[in-house]
């Protein structure tokens, strides 16, 4: 493993996706080493990935100790690389349903964050499914950290469709080439940052298992005084699972995505109070009474 990019790519139970996405960067020479990182699949994933790449020498697969989340998993994978690479400067973390397709994508990304010193990370510009059968649209992948507001207005469905642009970018700063645009967060499916600047905020945040990582590692960028930014010349493809999931599933997931929320607003925007007591209200009539009837009213 001798290439200064390392991409780490996170499976959970879905060594299929995993398996093509890492396909597509062998087969366009991105020029990168490959981590897979198998967060304790309950399935047979780990195996699966290991006798598949186990002939070639840009791929490591590798397992965690136990499976602590999105953060743990991609550290476990940066570190992983760090220790077997001294010369590694990039660092790339890819979800296993995230696909580049565009060849050298992941240097000419690399080179657009030497252009520019005060850029920590940089995603391309994200395409995913829309509607039945293969059409895609693409996001407006840029937001702004969130404040108390914005936390409690996202939970608010009546309310944030009043307001609902508020945590976004009615207008990007783009740079003088055209080639960038510059925001505070970026989606955590797919972007590529500076080895040296993870090193320095200490990686991702472990304590939160999943969600809000992105605006953790947002905040902890902005502290150093930087940036992030998204390509305006490159594009992913997303593919979310699209599949109805029961309304116990969605509430657990909505209960994690709850504690990550207070974590940050604790911790980071150092919300307490009757302001952290207005946050948990509203998260309990969201995930009680929101929720449920979304999902009947739905039809799901």
């Amino acid at each position: 493993m001798k290439s200064e990019i390392a991409i780490i790519v996170l499976n959970y139970n879905a060594y299929a996706p995993a398996i093509k996405n890492v396909d597509c960067i062998i087969d366009l020479n991105q020029g990168c080493d490959i981590i897979v990182v198998d967060n304790c699949s309950t399935d047979n994933s780990y195996e699966e990935l290991k006798n598949h790449y186990n002939s070639n020498d840009r791929v490591m697969v590798i397992k965690s100790e136990y499976n602590g989340g999105y953060s743990y998993g991609n550290n476990c994978g940066m570190k992983f690389a760090i220790h077997n690479n001294p010369d590694l400067k990039y660092l790339a973390i890819m979800n296993p349903d995230s696909y580049c397709p565009q060849t050298n994508m992941v240097r000419e990304l690399c080179n657009l964050l030497e252009e520019d010193q005060n850029i920590a990370l940089i995603e391309p510009l994200m395409i995913e499914p829309c509607g039945r059968g293969m059409v895609y649209k693409r996001f407006q992948n840029g937001w702004k950290i969130p404040d108390w507001k914005i936390l409690t207005l996202q939970r608010l469905p009546l309310v944030r469709k009043i307001f609902r642009w508020k945590d976004r970018y009615k207008q990007m700063e783009v740079s003088k080439n055209g080639k960038l645009a510059y925001v505070q967060v970026v989606h955590g499916s797919f972007f590529m940052a500076k080895k040296e600047v993870l090193e320095k905020i200490g990686f991702l945040d472990e304590k939160v298992f999943l969600y809000y990582e992105e605006n953790i590692l947002a905040y902890k960028i902005a502290k150093l005084g930087m940036t992030e930014a998204i390509s305006l010349t490159h594009s992913y493809i997303h593919e979310h699972d699209r599949k109805n999931e029961s309304l116990e599933k969605i509430l657990r997931s909505e209960k994690i995505m709850s504690d990550s929320m207070f974590h940050f607003a604790s911790q980071y925007l150092m919300i307490s109070g009757i302001k952290m007591k207005v946050l948990k209200i509203v998260d309990v009539i969201y995930r009680r009474i929101i929720v449920p009837y979304s999902y009947r009213r739905n039809g799901l």
